[in-house]
């Protein structure tokens, strides 16, 4: 294998069509073959997260699976994204000259309004959900030119005069700005050697397009020779992964739209970009890189990353083995339960039973006919349902410290009781790792996608863009051009990573609210209060705490006011008493009424 790479890597110049095309469709294959035991892996961590068990494998016994995986990926996602899209924007935008402030404002209003037009949520989404579930997880950052054909309604006039209105179809810009897309990690096949894509020589994006999309780039000039194609599946790989359609029930075979199907195989370096077509035809070569920012248009994000290896470990890898323990002692319960509940039958063979009917009737409720009533007993099973439910509780915990996922974390009802302090502990070690985990996206994966979306701004925007901004009293519209966000910048990530470990904060602060420390004379207990509410992120404390100097007047009046109360309760039934009134309940003067 090391021999093959060698030779394939080695220093290659193509200059005509075939030898190019030699070349992709050979680091494709070496690409494919060097990956292939990744692959492996990602088929069993998919099945794992759709909680898949084939049912053929156990076909008389019990086919639990407990989603363990499921949980962990789903408590960790949502963590993700909400510190990602906090309310504000991901990135704080600073301009390296004085002469920059005023732009590095507008260029972070920019990508915030383009943010929200390329539908980051739903893209972010699905980026880290496939780098939790399979270690690695690749973006790919590109300009989108999209126009269209519209019927829209115009008025009609006659000299000068509105008359009514009429349907016009127009060409329009549908979409004109930076866009992204998760490439299925499936689909992406790269230079052996590499450990990210930025020191990678090459990669390649397999892609399936319908002929009639390429039919229309080729208009609009991006591609060339698509008359050439013979579109179809063929003899190429199927579109669906296998495993994948096995566990969702879709179609595993070609189906009839794939005959307009056309694969693409869209080869990359820092310098180059060569696009095959059915692994045949060159659609698309250029000797240089179409982006000023001269990099390989792809973003990886590694879930946990390992040294000197391009994929990386994601959250199902390291508890594979507990997943699979777990279900076979579930299963095994299930069984030990099911053979408890419906025992096995001992039949003497030489009695005289009908072994048909027995079957029918051995169910609760069913009769069974013998003439000898020691010719059937019971197998009495042994019960370790108990033991196995013991054994599973030891895996729970193995699971939550590999995972850091423990109940207090996610959100579940604990198994066990803890103190509050060691609650805190255990939320903050997790907190710790989590912040980790988000750093390492926003760093490698976010703030590259930010920053060649600036550069793409500053190559495509050829024409002023206007742009909602919004505020605190409502939106405004601005225009802006590539002058306006032209210079350098710098981010910082403002995507709360500090925010992470406020939630144990508040908790800690309303924890120290009961300690007896608190109900000393000499705390000052106004700003204590103060500083919980801050921490819950309420600006306008003032209009929820009163000076205490106000709560002690206030109190003293109230004490005030209830001494004079019981003083003149006091005094009236002291002359009530002294007049010869009776009275009812301890209310002096109140008549007794006359039966």
């Amino acid at each position: 294998m090391v021999e093959e790479i060698d030779r394939v890597l080695e220093e290659i110049n193509p200059v005509n069509d075939s030898d190019k095309i030699s070349l992709v469709i050979q680091r494709f294959i070496l690409a494919e073959k060097f990956r292939s035991s990744q692959v492996d892996k990602w088929d069993k961590f998919y099945q794992y997260y759709r909680n898949y068990r084939n049912p053929k494998d156990y076909p008389w016994l019990s086919n639990l699976f407990v989603p363990v995986a499921y949980t962990v990926i789903e408590s960790l996602l949502p963590k993700l994204i909400s510190a990602i899209f906090a309310p504000k924007f991901v990135f704080q935008i600073l301009p390296r000259e004085k002469n920059d402030i005023e732009q590095a404002k507008i260029v972070e209003e920019l990508l915030r309004y383009q943010f929200d037009q390329m539908d980051v949520y739903r893209k972010f989404y699905n980026w880290f959900k496939q780098a939790l579930i399979y270690g690695t997880s690749i973006l790919k950052v590109f300009w989108r030119f999209e126009i269209c054909e519209r019927t829209v309604t115009e008025p009609s006039y006659v000299f000068g005069l509105k008359v009514g209105s009429r349907p016009v179809t127009k060409t329009i810009i549908e979409y004109d700005g930076p866009d992204i897309e998760v490439v299925d990690l499936y689909d992406f096949f790269i230079d052996p050697r590499a450990t990210t894509i930025k020191d990678a020589k090459w990669c390649i994006h397999r892609i399936w397009r319908d002929y009639d999309y390429l039919v229309e780039k080729q208009k609009q000039g991006y591609y060339k020779n698509i008359e050439k194609i013979k579109p179809g599946v063929g003899e190429l790989r199927d579109i669906m992964k296998s495993v994948r359609a096995t566990v969702t029930g879709l179609p595993t075979g070609i189906v009839e739209t794939d005959k307009y199907k056309v694969e693409l195989l869209e080869y990359w370096e820092d310098n180059k970009v060569i696009t095959i077509a059915q692994r045949s035809v060159i659609i698309r070569d250029e000797d240089k890189n179409p982006f000023w920012h001269g990099r390989k248009p792809f973003i990886d994000i590694k879930d946990i990353e390992m040294p000197h290896e391009f994929y990386g470990i994601g959250e199902i890898e390291p508890i594979e083995s507990l997943i699979n323990e777990r279900n076979e002692l579930r299963n095994q319960a299930m069984d030990n339960l099911k053979t408890i509940v419906n025992k096995i039958l001992i039949a003497n063979r030489n009695a005289d039973i009908d072994f048909d009917r027995l079957e029918e009737q051995n169910r609760p409720g069913g009769v069974i006919l013998t003439d000898d009533m020691n010719a059937l007993k019971y197998l009495e099973p042994t019960n370790i349902v108990a033991d196995l439910y013991n054994q599973d509780a030891m895996l729970v915990k193995d699971i939550q410290d590999a995972t850091a996922m423990a109940e207090w974390t996610i959100g579940t009802t604990p198994r066990r009781t803890e103190t509050a302090t060691a609650v805190m502990q255990i939320q903050q070690s997790a907190a710790t790792r989590f912040t980790l985990k988000l750093f390492n996206f926003v760093k490698s994966g976010v703030a590259e996608l930010v920053r060649m979306m600036i550069a793409l701004n500053q190559q495509f925007l050829d024409k002023k863009k206007t742009v909602r901004i919004l505020g605190d009293k409502g939106f405004e519209f601005k225009e802006i051009s590539a002058e306006d966000i032209s210079g350098n910048y710098d981010l910082i990530p403002n995507v709360g990573i500090m925010e992470v470990g406020k939630e144990i904060e508040r908790q800690q602060l309303l924890l120290l609210a009961n300690n007896p420390l608190f109900t000393l004379p000499n705390v000052n207990i106004e700003e204590f209060q103060k500083a919980i509410l801050e921490k819950f992120d309420i600006k306008d404390v003032d209009r929820f705490i009163k000076p205490m100097e106000v709560v002690k007047a206030e109190q003293q009046r109230e004490a005030m006011t209830q001494s004079m109360i019981e003083q003149t309760v006091k005094a009236t039934k002291r002359q009530r008493q002294a007049s010869g009134l009776p009275s009812i309940a301890g209310l002096p003067g109140v008549p007794v009424p006359r039966e």
